[in-house]
């Protein structure tokens, strides 16, 4: 009997200890813009590109509007034409779902 409220106790305070850290790591987790700004940033434009990103991101868009190529979207930045619009009308299944448009 003694054995099982040893235990009893033990397992509170242990859990009492993990309950306080779990705590005090709830309360300095950033839930604004502004606190995290001052958590994590040094400055507000801390950032600075180089060659390497820059070809990054070239690659990437390309990689975009040939994607978009290649499942028949439409061009990025283009007019809206009838044509699109007829295939968005047309789509059925799980696109047309998540769309919106089933």
């Amino acid at each position: 009997m003694k054995s099982a409220f040893a235990l009893a106790c033990l397992g509170a305070v242990s859990q009492a200890s993990l309950l306080s850290g779990l705590t005090e790591l709830w309360n300095d987790f950033p839930v604004t813009k502004d606190h995290a700004r001052a958590r994590f940033m040094s400055s507000k434009r801390d950032f600075v590109s180089n060659p390497t990103h820059a070809e990054a991101a070239e690659a990437a868009h390309h990689n975009i509007r040939a994607q978009r190529k290649r499942l028949g979207l439409q061009v990025i930045g283009a007019r809206p034409d009838e044509e699109s619009r007829k295939a968005y009308d047309e789509m059925k299944g799980l696109a047309a779902y998540i769309l919106g448009l089933a």
